[in-house]
């Protein structure tokens, strides 16, 4: 925004409607799986060889018992922090809003603002709405900041009227390696629960498949040691977060961005 430069990439991604994705997961598990919905975990220990594990649920409490406790819950990971009550990576807020719109741009764009993010902001088409999101460092004008970013995108022809719906949750950004807390002895997490997501875009999705497997393989390969085996598979998981946090500076920085961004290395270039 602040050097008023702009430059189209090609870039592959999948565009699903979340929530009936998550309903066809669900539906793939077999019958032999106890599912669980709206239940509220709140601690867990382990005692006798097994995980004994509280939540509620309709307003009653219960305990399972468990060889193995995965940790699936995302960036504000309760079973993380109850392992790692000190914070040890950089967290943001996401906030994201739903616009309908006539005219849809086919394209997803990320925008870099240094007044609104030290992160980055962007847009994405769904069907007939727009997505406007940017991820922002928890204070107290996180709001004021995506009203800015939302009078700024006006300008460049952008839609911002009729919203139908707002959310936000929390996101971690590895700097290192160091921040990926793979879990100890039978208790595991995976995606970013784990601190495992890209520290460039936020994409968390493909991270969070990559390391579900990695854990299923590592249960399968070696389950009386599975700290180890999870460790090892997830090699090229962790090394792809380095490799990303190299790169990083060049999204980043702004005077390499704009060095970047001016060459044209790999752009395209759009004809009306």
């Amino acid at each position: 925004m602040q050097q008023n430069i702009e430059r189209y990439y090609q870039r592959n991604y999948i565009n699903i409607n979340r929530e009936k994705f998550d309903r066809w997961m669900v539906s793939l598990l077999p019958p032999l799986v106890h599912i669980v919905c709206g239940a509220l975990f709140t601690k867990h220990y382990f005692e006798d060889g097994v995980f004994k594990i509280h939540f509620r649920n309709n307003g009653k409490e219960y305990i399972e018992r468990a060889k193995y406790l995965i940790g699936a819950d995302g960036a504000f990971s309760i079973l993380r922090r109850q392992l790692l009550p000190e914070p040890f990576q950089k967290t943001y807020i996401s906030i994201q809003e739903w616009f309908k719109v006539k005219n849809q741009q086919p394209y997803f764009s990320a925008v870099f603002d240094g007044e609104i993010s030290d992160f980055y902001s962007w847009t994405i088409p769904k069907e007939e709405y727009i997505l406007l999101g940017t991820a922002v460092l928890p204070e107290k004008n996180t709001t004021q900041k995506l009203e800015l970013l939302k009078k700024r995108l006006i300008k460049y022809g952008f839609e911002f009227q009729n919203r139908k719906k707002r959310h936000g949750a929390f996101i971690l950004r590895p700097i290192s390696s160091k921040q990926i807390c793979l879990g100890g002895g039978n208790l595991a997490l995976i995606g970013e629960a784990a601190g495992l997501i890209s520290p460039t875009s936020a994409e968390g999705f493909s991270y969070a498949f990559r390391s579900a497997l990695a854990l299923a393989q590592s249960i399968q390969e070696s389950p009386d040691n599975l700290a180890k085996q999870y460790l090892k598979n997830t090699k090229e998981l962790r090394m792809n977060i380095v490799f990303k946090n190299m790169k990083a500076p060049f999204m980043y920085n702004a005077f390499l961005r704009k060095v970047a961004m001016k060459s044209g290395l790999l752009s395209m270039d759009i004809h009306a």
